[in-house]
């Protein structure tokens, strides 16, 4: 088993069927090996990446991503077309390369990715597509 230290107490380890996951500094494990990689993208941001070996067409369709928030401890399953980014207030997650959702700080998935963007506006999700604005609640009510 290998392992790269990072901040925080934490640190990335790899198991014998070399797929990384997280660990803190007594040895418990925070995000179970299943990664093909992991890195540091920010203080406290750990990126995830896995890829589905078993599709065919071009390797960048068969790499999904994910995040884990060493602050917030949440993780963010490695399922998303592009890297998860963390905002002041949710983080913008996205499926099908153009739609995109929101995921709150505890977690939860509030706007599903159908959306072609979205911004924090007064304590409100605002959703735009095809032209349309909307406003989705903190709750994922429309």
């Amino acid at each position: 088993m290998g392992a790269l230290s990072y901040n925080h107490n934490i640190c990335c380890a790899l198991s014998a069927e070399n797929k990384w996951g997280i660990v803190d500094i007594e040895g418990n494990t925070i995000c179970n090996p299943i990664y093909d990689k992991l890195e540091e993208i920010d203080n406290g941001l750990i990126r995830a990446e896995s890829k589905n070996t078993n599709l065919k067409d071009s390797s960048w369709k068969r790499v999904k991503y994910g995040l884990f928030d060493v602050a917030t401890q949440v993780a963010i399953p490695a399922e998303y077309d592009e890297h998860p980014q963390k905002t002041d207030y949710f983080y913008l997650v996205c499926k099908n390369y153009k739609k995109y959702g929101a995921i709150d700080f505890k977690g939860n998935l509030i706007v599903k990715p159908e959306y072609s963007k979205i911004e924090w506006l007064d304590g409100y999700y605002q959703i735009f597509n095809e032209g349309r604005t909307g406003l989705v609640k903190s709750d994922g009510s429309i």
